[in-house]
Formats: structure tokens, C-alpha cells, sequence
């Protein structure tokens, strides 16, 4: 460790727990905007996902600080929170936390869920997110967290699971 950084910087614990909305990380995204490069942000992860456009606005945080951000995941890290846990330079995590991977779902007209793909019409007024995530998606193969066929599954509405162990094992 730097002596700069043991001098200045400071080490941040920010829970992201439980569903992922803007007033649940209003917080989180503030104060890792606030980190500096001496800093280190320590994300406390347990989530089953939520809101995709909050997680963004804390994924494009992650990506402009100058601070290390490490992810400390138990339990369960799905849908939203896997995009946050990707960006993080460290990953800890528990051998058996239940790692999900999809695209983004929007409510419905008929009740249920639908899945938003690059392919489909409905998706064109989350055009950036989907760019985020088939970006991200692409990169997760290029290093080997992801396979071919688990990226196909993904684009054909597919959820991509997998635990902690097999995330680490790949090579976050």
C-alpha cells in the first residue's frame, strides 16, 4: 500500500442490498462520485436486482472514479447488481452466492414480464442500457466469465446462473 494512500485515503463501506432502486442507491452513487483516488469503496452486495436505469447511474459512477472499488458479494447477486458486480475492479465472494446474468425486463401489458433484447422494437426508448448490456455481455465472453452459448441464451430471453465459486473460477 502507498504511503499516499495510507496518509489520505479512506475506505468507504456502501451496502447494496435487498432491490435496486434510485432512492436505495441515491447514497451509494454520491458517495463513490465523492471517493478519490486514494480512496477504496467497498460494495456490500446481497440483490436480487431491480431497477436497471438506478443500477446505471452507480455503474457509470464506478466507471469515472478514480477510487478502487472492491465487491463483497454474498448470498445473491442477480439481474442488476451482476451489472454493478462486473464493473468493480475486486471481487469477493462467497462460494455459493447465486450469480444471475439477463437482460432487462419491463412490466407487461398483459401482466408478467417482458424481456427487452437488441432485437426487439419495444427496447428502442432503453436503446443506451441495452447498448450497456450487450456491450458488457460481450466483454464477459471476450474474458471468459460467459460462454458462447450462455451469451445466445441471454439474447434469446434466457437467464445465464451461476454460483460465486463458478464466477471466480471463470476469471473475474
Amino acid at each position: 500500500m502507498s504511503i499516499m494512500k495510507r496518509l489520505f485515503g479512506r475506505t468507504r463501506h456502501l451496502d447494496v442490498k435487498r432491490s435496486i432502486t434510485a432512492s436505495s442507491l441515491d447514497t451509494v452513487v454520491e458517495q463513490v462520485d465523492k471517493a478519490t483516488r486514494w480512496d477504496t469503496v467497498v460494495l456490500h452486495i446481497t440483490s436480487s436486482g431491480g431497477i436497471t436505469s438506478s443500477a446505471y447511474s452507480l455503474i457509470k459512477a464506478i466507471q469515472t472514479t478514480e477510487a478502487r472499488v472492491v465487491a463483497k458479494v454474498s448470498v445473491e447477486c442477480a439481474s442488476a447488481a451482476a451489472m454493478i458486480l462486473i464493473r468493480c475492479d475486486e471481487v469477493i465472494m462467497d462460494g455459493d452466492t447465486r450469480v444471475l446474468f439477463h437482460y432487462p425486463r419491463i412490466p407487461a401489458s398483459a401482466g408478467g414480464v417482458h424481456v427487452l433484447v437488441p432485437s426487439d422494437a419495444k427496447a428502442k426508448p432503453y436503446h443506451e442500457e441495452l447498448a450497456y448490456f450487450t456491450a458488457e455481455f460481450k466483454r464477459l465472453v471476450r474474458s471468459g466469465v460467459l460462454t458462447h452459448q450462455e451469451f445466445f441464451a441471454l439474447n434469446d430471453e434466457q437467464d445465464v446462473v451461476m454460483t460465486g465459486a463458478e464466477y471466480i473460477r471463470r476469471g473475474v
